[in-house]
């Protein structure tokens, strides 16, 4: 079980990468956010697993929502802010 989490999580790493070397920064942080949140619920209700790494994804998954949410209401803020 632990090899399937790693290898999910080293895909989504990979594709991650390659989004931002493509400048798709907020579909690669979408993209981890949403497969860092399944992964880590998957984790916490596998009997084998839990703990500590689904609480790491979990709370690395909410960090990063938290972070795009901030980053848009920015964004938002300076394109009211720009003088046309």
């Amino acid at each position: 079980m632990l090899e399937i989490a790693g290898g999910i999580l080293l895909a989504v790493a990979v594709l991650a990468v390659l989004m931002v070397a493509f400048r798709y920064v907020v579909l690669a942080l979408s993209a981890g956010f949403c497969i860092t949140l399944v992964v880590g619920a998957w984790l916490l209700l596998s009997s084998e697993m839990g703990g500590w790494w689904a609480t790491i994804l979990l709370s690395t998954g909410f960090g990063v929502w938290f972070w795009m949410v901030n980053h848009d209401r920015r964004i938002e803020r300076l394109g009211e802010a720009s003088p046309d």
